[in-house]
């Protein structure tokens, strides 16, 4: 591997790092493709392609794997439904369990009584 793809390389790697570290703080609200290449400056084209060569998700569908994740918590503290939805980002709580069943292949109430 030449230098130049090695720092292309490492560039890339803290470039998609940053854009998780921004999707994990933001999750909860409405991100766009642009919002997220506004925040490491870079193409968004860009930054989709190398987001799913690395994860073999879009970072959208990092977005909603994040909400997913911390409404299964939530719903483990038996907080209402629809709270919940709101609270992690979801438009409403129908939204909430069909982004939940794509996720966990199970309905939030599945994780409720475990």
């Amino acid at each position: 591997m030449s230098y130049n793809e090695t720092t292309q390389l490492e560039f890339s790697d803290d470039l998609l790092q940053r854009v998780k570290v921004f999707i994990d703080k933001y999750y909860d609200q409405k991100i766009t493709l642009d919002d997220i290449s506004d925040h490491v400056n870079v193409n968004k084209y860009s930054v989709l392609k190398a987001f799913k060569r690395k994860y073999k998700i879009t970072p959208y569908q990092y977005v909603l794997k994040q909400r997913t994740l911390k409404a299964k918590n939530l719903i483990k503290q038996n907080m209402p439904l629809g709270e919940i939805a709101m609270l992690c980002g979801f438009c409403d709580q129908s939204n909430m369990i069909k982004n939940f069943k794509k996720f966990y292949k199970y309905t939030p109430s599945y994780f409720k009584v475990r």
